[in-house]
């Protein structure tokens, strides 16, 4: 399916629905309790995260209403279970902190700490260290009181950690559907970060981090050209792994230009992942640029230098990848990157976010 870059509508006044997302987003940017020392308390001194709602940049109010059409493709293939075949299923992780029930841990440089109340889900945006996170928080060590001190309803680890499957193209549509409905549970009882006494059962906050989708791009080339990960995405490997960086960058944009950002799911825009985490209903994500991934990790326990995925370790990616940063790339082919990723430089420029490659690709906003 080729890529229709932007669908143009006309401009009207601001109505009535517009308005009220500008007070919700207005509302979203109050801290409940701007005294919380954590870095999940956005928009307060604390913070490091920002709150984006996904329905909100995608109506015809937002600055990304002219790509609606990715999301009504992505949520019919979705139906269809046509979307992201062969694909690794996509979930969404999460963590109950509950210092009543924890003991007192100590972080990597052996200083003791206890874990703030939060219920908080992560997820999985690709190659933006979504993997390291991810395993962060299956691998989290949250050291429980013993069983017959905790209350009978949460004496069971899956309480405290776990992952909900969202979407899996291997499963059949009855399963995917199930899914689904979990999904929009989950999205509607997603909440901004809230104070101890105020977090319960359902309640959480969902995390997002997020990269330079120039950065991201090569990432992902790396990724979908090694190897290591041969099992998925079929063939693309071996159609556009060429003898130099130069020509495997032009076979991939060319790929996803002419067969659409579906035909691996590691080039599908962060922003389109994000929005299919939410299900379509109207989620605030707690969105963290990509330099506070190690700060995300120690603040859940894990340990910020280990990596799931490490594309500068040798054997990683192709050779005549291994060494490739955006800033070697010629401006032809920056720039083709940043027109194809527009619709992430926009996600990001809503958030005040600035992509450094993408302003030298000069890329219209």
């Amino acid at each position: 399916m080729p890529i229709l870059l932007s669908n143009p509508k006309p401009e009207s006044s601001i109505s009535e629905t517009c308005k009220y997302q500008l007070y919700i987003q207005r509302r979203d940017r109050k801290p409940s309790d701007p005294n919380i020392e954590s870095i999940f308390n956005c928009h307060s001194s604390f913070g490091k995260c920002q709150y984006f709602r996904p329905t909100h940049f995608f109506s015809s109010c937002g600055a990304g209403s002219n790509y609606e059409h990715l999301l009504e493709d992505m949520f019919q293939m979705r139906a269809n279970g046509d979307l992201w075949k062969d694909m690794p299923p996509i979930l969404l992780a999460y963590l109950k902190l509950d210092p009543k029930y924890m003991k007192p841990k100590q972080d990597i440089v052996g200083k003791e700490f206890k874990f703030d109340r939060q219920n908080l889900s992560f997820i999985h945006v690709h190659k933006c260290g979504g993997s390291s996170l991810v395993t962060s928080v299956r691998d989290a060590d949250l050291d429980l009181l013993p069983i017959s001190e905790l209350p009978l309803q949460y004496n069971n680890s899956k309480y405290y950690k776990g992952s909900y499957t969202l979407y899996s193209p291997k499963k059949n549509k009855k399963r995917n559907d199930d899914n689904w409905l979990v999904a929009k549970y989950l999205a509607n009882n997603a909440v901004t970060y809230r104070s101890p006494s105020e977090w319960n059962e359902t309640n959480h906050m969902t995390v997002a981090v997020v990269r330079d989708p120039v950065d991201r791009f090569l990432s992902a080339v790396g990724h979908v050209s090694s190897e290591k990960f041969a099992d998925y995405g079929g063939n693309l490997r071996e159609q556009c792994l060429k003898s130099t960086a130069r020509e495997t960058l032009k076979c991939f944009l060319a790929l996803i230009r002419d067969g659409g950002y579906w035909i691996d799911l590691h080039f599908t825009p962060m922003i389109v992942e994000i929005a299919f985490a939410t299900a379509g209903q109207d989620t605030p994500i707690a969105v963290f640029p990509f330099e506070y991934l190690p700060s995300i990790i120690e603040n859940v326990g894990g340990n910020p230098r280990k990596k799931r995925k490490d594309g500068k370790k040798p054997g990683y990616r192709p050779s005549v990848l291994s060494n490739l940063k955006a800033e070697d790339l010629d401006a032809d082919i920056l720039h083709e990157i940043c027109r194809l990723y527009e619709i992430d430089v926009l996600f990001l420029k809503s958030l005040g976010i600035f992509t450094v490659h993408c302003t030298k690709g000069k890329v219209e906003t």
